[in-house]
């Protein structure tokens, strides 16, 4: 038995049943009351949920079940059964019906799973969520519906219906709800149940999404219905949708994700999945080194594809929220030819600037680009989030649809200090570089003073060098000098 008494829960299973009791439902609270519990459900059965003591203000309300496994949800009366089945499910029930309904709660493993079972209500004043359902399958569909690819994580939604208006429903074409998106992180690679439940738990009233979640910018051009995320794999992220008509909201039901199938083989959670990546990972360190702290030579085309190269990482930068909302809230970077042209500018821009500001720009980028490869294979080993400076630049060339992708990546305490560390590594290279170009190292290749060539020389002098070498001199008899390691030397 699940009660609600003046704001605490207390719980008490009973043969089978969870009841709730909502007869502490606040009206006074526009935008919706959540009541839940957490449980676990036994294997390979039917969990009877019961209602208590609904108020006469009471509109309606949608039952949540929440778990890291599938499992099916089932409400039942005289009118007629819907049933839905997977991990963040949910159904609506108007208030006239929920003393005649039945409702189960189901899993079909052969083991316990541990669930959330949630109650959202809401008054008369409060849109429905789903209630302009014209694709899912049940007439009311107050739920998402998540896709997962490698790259992306898909999230649709139906529209919702305005409440009625003198005991008349508005046409679904003319009502004038409106939609606001939220997501919420959690930790890098926190699989805990009770992380994820405590997720959910701040996702399922209005009040609470505002004040824990981060609101996703929308465009008056894109239906918000459906949208497209950025996939991290190994953070969790839980996804919703607010609807407004007046100054009343309603909650649909929160979806999560991982950006990958962690109690399953589907699409793993492996950012490196074959020995040859891994390989390839850490001689990216070896690189990063060699690039850091040893000196070089043939720096003109090494200036250019470092360049180059530091100008894709500040063009992401830059650009990484393609959202990028300008006047009247059109998104200026969804399209691709927009976004190419800028993003080409950014990468043109600083590889002249770095041209200009030679060989210091040279030290800088091997500074910048030399850290950045070291800190790279310690990204994917601790699992935070700065690969997706380049991952999320080869998504947009490579992934059909990926123009209108959410990036957004999450920004952890480990990609603080990753980010501290890149800062770090890159100052002190600059400073080692910088001290051996002082100190008269040859990093790089030294012109030709010809106003020192001493224009009194009248004659060449031709003398032999160990191992028959010739050394070709110019200059005056009293200063000449010899050099085994060069054919020519001006003095």
């Amino acid at each position: 038995m699940v009660s609600v008494m003046k704001g605490k829960r207390t719980s008490k299973r009973e043969k089978g049943k969870w009841q709730m009791a909502n007869d502490t439902f606040n009206t006074s609270q526009r935008n919706g009351q959540a009541f839940y519990i957490k449980t676990t459900l036994p294997s390979s059965k039917a969990t009877l949920v019961l209602i208590k003591n609904s108020p006469s203000s009471l509109s309606f309300i949608i039952i949540q079940a929440h778990a890291q496994e599938n499992l099916t949800l089932i409400t039942k009366n005289a009118q007629k059964v819907s049933r839905i089945a997977g991990t963040n499910i949910g159904l609506q029930l108007d208030s006239k019906l929920i003393k005649d309904t039945q409702i189960n709660v189901i899993n079909d493993k052969n083991k316990t799973v541990p669930a959330l079972i949630a109650i959202t209500a809401y008054t008369f004043k409060a849109p429905v969520p789903g209630g302009c359902n014209m694709e899912f399958d049940i007439e009311v569909s107050p739920y998402q519906r998540l896709m997962l690819t490698n790259s992306t994580i898909i999230i649709d939604s139906q529209p919702a219906s305005a409440p009625l208006i003198n005991g008349l429903k508005l046409p679904c074409e003319k009502n004038l709800v409106t939609y606001e998106i939220y997501r919420l992180y959690t930790d890098e690679s926190d699989f805990n149940n009770e992380t994820y439940f405590s997720t959910i738990i701040k996702m399922l009233t209005v009040d609470d999404i505002i004040k824990n979640a981060v609101k996703i910018p929308t465009s008056a051009s894109r239906s918000p219905m459906r949208k497209v995320y950025s996939s991290y794999p190994r953070t969790g992220s839980a996804y919703v949708m607010i609807a407004t008509f007046g100054n009343h909201s309603s909650a649909y039901v929160p979806i999560f994700s991982y950006g990958c199938t962690p109690f399953s083989t589907e699409i793993s959670c492996d950012y490196l999945k074959t020995a040859m990546s891994k390989v390839l990972c850490a001689s990216v360190l070896f690189f990063g080194i060699f690039l850091t702290l040893i000196t070089r030579r043939r720096y003109e085309v090494e200036l250019f594809l470092l360049g180059c190269f530091s100008g894709g990482i500040i063009g992401y930068i830059i650009l990484h929220d393609n959202q990028m909302e300008a006047e009247y809230g059109q998104l200026v970077l969804v399209n691709d030819t927009t976004f190419w042209i800028i993003y080409s500018t950014i990468v043109t821009a600083v590889v002249l600037l770095l041209c200009i500001f030679s060989p210091n720009s040279n030290i800088i980028c091997c500074a910048f680009i030399g850290a950045f490869a070291i800190i790279l294979p310690i990204d994917y080993w601790v699992g935070s989030s700065l690969k997706y400076i380049i991952i999320n630049t080869v998504r947009r060339i490579t992934v059909y649809g990926f123009n209108v992708a959410i990036i957004h990546p999450p920004f952890q305490s480990k990609d603080i200090w990753l980010s501290v560390f890149w800062i770090l590594l890159a100052l002190q290279s600059i400073h080692l570089q910088r001290k051996r170009l002082q100190g008269g190292s040859p990093l790089f290749p030294r012109r030709v003073d010809y106003n020192l060539i001493d224009s009194e020389s009248s004659y060449p002098i031709i003398s032999e060098e160990p191992h028959h070498q010739g050394t070709f001199l110019i200059g005056n008899n009293s200063t000449i000098t010899t050099t085994k390691n060069y054919s020519t030397f001006f003095k």
